[in-house]
């Protein structure tokens, strides 16, 4: 089944305190090491709040329809234009996704499968690094309109399926993130 990818780089980075999808690792912005394994596995959507913020043209492009909502926004407003029934959805702040866990998700989906997502060895479950149905996008509508922008609340509503991180190739890297100065720092060290 071919799935969609979606890069999300439409939040406000206020923890990082600048655009982490432009943060540099080895030589290379976080945005353009996701993007590339992405795309490597199917069509890959930009999420953003404002075009101007997306530094390349090369992949099609969807604004927020809700703005300032957070990931919720960005996801739904994505899902009214791509066209995939399922959606691998990944933020900017995870420059070690790895296009063997994508495969990896991609090869558990049923046209049933409502969505899944993957629980860190933490016991933390991974919104993004998951995969979204468009079955949500009424649901998740209609939770935006009431006012209610969690996007744990609005996935798990739905029968979506948990995977453990050790059960899942590639996962223990792909699900790292780097969200303030301090861990942006930290893997510099490494």
């Amino acid at each position: 089944m071919e799935m969609a990818m979606l890069l999300l780089m439409g939040g406000k980075s206020s923890r990082m305190g600048t655009s982490k999808a432009l943060l540099t690792y080895q030589g290379r912005t976080f945005f353009d090491r996701i993007a590339e394994e992405m795309a490597a596995c199917g069509p890959l959507t930009v999420s953003v709040d404002k075009k101007e913020h997306v530094p390349t043209d090369a992949y099609p492009i969807v604004e927020d329809v809700w703005p300032e909502i957070g990931p919720l926004g960005g996801i739904a407003s994505a899902m009214r234009r791509i066209p995939q029934e399922h959606i691998f959805v990944c933020a900017c702040d995870m420059p070690f996704m790895n296009r063997e866990y994508i495969r990896s998700l991609g090869a558990l989906l049923t046209p049933q499968t409502a969505g899944i997502a993957v629980r860190a060895d933490d016991g933390r479950l991974h919104m993004t690094g998951a995969v979204y149905s468009r079955q949500m996008l009424a649901a998740f509508e209609s939770q935006i309109e009431s006012g209610d922008y969690a996007l744990r609340k609005a996935f798990c509503s739905f029968p979506v399926e948990i995977r453990e991180a050790r059960d899942i190739p590639g996962a223990r890297e792909a699900l790292r993130n780097v969200n303030t100065p301090q861990e942006y720092e930290k893997l510099l060290l490494q």
